[in-house]
C-alpha cells in the first residue's frame, strides 16, 4: 500500500533545540512585558514567528513525498546494513528527506530518487528494524516531520538478516558426502579475470591487476571435473568457539558455493542436505545467523 500524497500520516513536534526556542519565547514576552522594553517585545514575536515558519515550512517538506523501502540484503556482521527507500512526489522537496530506523537517520537524498541508511552491525542474527520513517527537518533543525514508509506503514516491523563473518583464515573443511551436479575449478586454466566477490580467497588475488585498477581483482578458472558434495559439520569447529566456529562454517559454504560444489550443514539440531546454487548458500547462513537464538547487533 502506497502512502497517499497528502498531509495524512505525518507527525509533526519540535526537536530539542525548538522547544527550548519555543520556552524561550513566553520567557522573552513576559520579561518585555515586566521592563516595558520594545526591543524585547520585538524579540519574542520574532522568535515566535520564526518557530511558526519553520513548522510549516518542514510539514510542507514531506508533504506529497511518497516512499516504498526496498527488499533489504543480508549483510555480514561489520559490514553496513543499507536501506534504500524509493521516493517519489515534488523534486523541489526531496532534498531534506532521510531515510530512519531504530533511532538513526540517513544523509538527506538531495537530488538523488532514493533515501539511503547505512546501519553498521556488530554482531549476527535477526535484526528487527521497526517500521522504518521519513524524516525531514527545518533548514535550523527546529521541527522535525515523519512518517512511516508506505509499503510498512502498517505492518508491526520488518526484519533483516546479519551473517556471521567469513573467517577466511580458518574456512571450514566440508566432508564430502558424495558426488554433486556441481563443478570444481580447474586451478591449471585460468579464463581470465573479475572483481572480487564473497567467497573469494586470498589465493586467488591477481595483485598486479588490484593494483593497476585500484579495486580488489581475482583470477577466474577453468571448470573442471565434478567433485563431491560437502556437508559442514559443527563438530568439526566446535573447538573453536562459538563466534569463532561460525565463521570459519560461514566461509566454508561461501567457498564452496564459490566453487560451484553442492553444501550443507550439521549443526546440533539442525541438518541442511546439501544443495547448489545462491538460495541454498542463503539457506546456509541464514542457518548460521540465527544459531543459538542470537539477535543482530548494531555497533
Amino acid at each position: 500500500m502506497s502512502m497517499p500524497g497528502t498531509s495524512a500520516g505525518l507527525r509533526r513536534a519540535p526537536t530539542p533545540q525548538g522547544w527550548a526556542l519555543l520556552m524561550a519565547a513566553p520567557a522573552l514576552f513576559l520579561l518585555a512585558v515586566n521592563y516595558s522594553s520594545n526591543l524585547v517585545f520585538t524579540l519574542s514575536f520574532l522568535v515566535l514567528s520564526l518557530m511558526i515558519n519553520a513548522g510549516i515550512a518542514t510539514w510542507r517538506g514531506l508533504d506529497g513525498i511518497e516512499g516504498n523501502l526496498a527488499p533489504v540484503a543480508p549483510a555480514f556482521a561489520g559490514e553496513p546494513l543499507t536501506l534504500t527507500a524509493r521516493l517519489s512526489g515534488p523534486a523541489t522537496r526531496r532534498w531534506a528527506v532521510r531515510l530512519r530506523a531504530l533511532g538513526r537517520s540517513g544523509p538527506p537524498a538531495g537530488e538523488a530518487p532514493d533515501a539511503r541508511l547505512d546501519l553498521c552491525t556488530a554482531g549476527r542474527g535477526p535484526l528487527a528494524l521497526g517500521i522504518p520513517e521519513l524524516e525531514t527537518r527545518d533548514a535550523l533543525g527546529l521541527f522535525r516531520v515523519r512518517r512511516a514508509l508506505g509499503n510498512h506503514s502498517d505492518d508491526a516491523g520488518i526484519e533483516a538478516m546479519i551473517w556471521p563473518a567469513p573467517d577466511w583464515t580458518a574456512p571450514a573443511e566440508g566432508v564430502e558426502t558424495g558426488l554433486s551436479g556441481g563443478r570444481a575449478w580447474n586451478r591449471d586454466e585460468i579464463a581470465g579475470l573479475r572483481p572480487w566477490r564473497h567467497g573469494d580467497t586470498p589465493v586467488d588475488m591477481a595483485w598486479r591487476a588490484t593494483m593497476r585498477r585500484g579495486e580488489p581483482i581475482v583470477r577466474d578458472y577453468e571448470a573442471g571435473h565434478a567433485r563431491g558434495a560437502r556437508l559442514f559439520s559443527w563438530s568439526g569447529v566446535a573447538g573453536a568457539g562459538p563466534e569463532a566456529g561460525l565463521s570459519r562454517l560461514s566461509a566454508g559454504v561461501i567457498s564452496a558455493n564459490r566453487q560451484g560444489l553442492a553444501a550443507g550443514l550439521d549443526l546440533p539440531g539442525l541438518r541442511i542436505d546439501p544443495a547448489e546454487g545462491e538460495a541454498q548458500l542463503g539457506l546456509c547462513l541464514d542457518a548460521l545467523a540465527r544459531h543459538g537464538g542470537r539477535t543482530g547487533r548494531l555497533a
